[in-house]
């Protein structure tokens, strides 16, 4: 069930990617038939929404191996590198 969870909100994800693409084709064109200077403000900003979902989705993409859903224990050894060396791995620890 967690599986087919996380899969459905995979398509979910490119489903909506797939909609805001096809949303501002349509801007680009319609601003481009009718030259209109002032909704190049919106779509610089439309742009950046479409490329900040992109990167959201690259690193999903990146990160979907079969351990990467699985937690991580981190430990900060100071070392042999004396007082400050531990105070750093304190700050760290933090």
């Amino acid at each position: 069930m967690q599986e087919l969870k996380s899969l459905e909100c995979q398509i979910d994800t490119w489903k909506k990617l797939k909609l805001k693409v096809d949303d501002l084709e349509f801007l680009v064109t319609a601003a481009i038939e009718e030259d209109q200077e002032s909704s190049d403000a919106e779509l610089a900003g439309e742009f950046k929404d479409l490329e900040a979902a992109m990167c959201a989705l690259q690193l999903t993409t990146l990160l979907a191996g079969e351990y990467d859903r699985s937690g991580a224990i981190l430990t900060i050894n100071a070392g042999a590198g004396g007082t400050d060396a531990q105070d750093w791995a304190e700050i760290l620890l933090r």
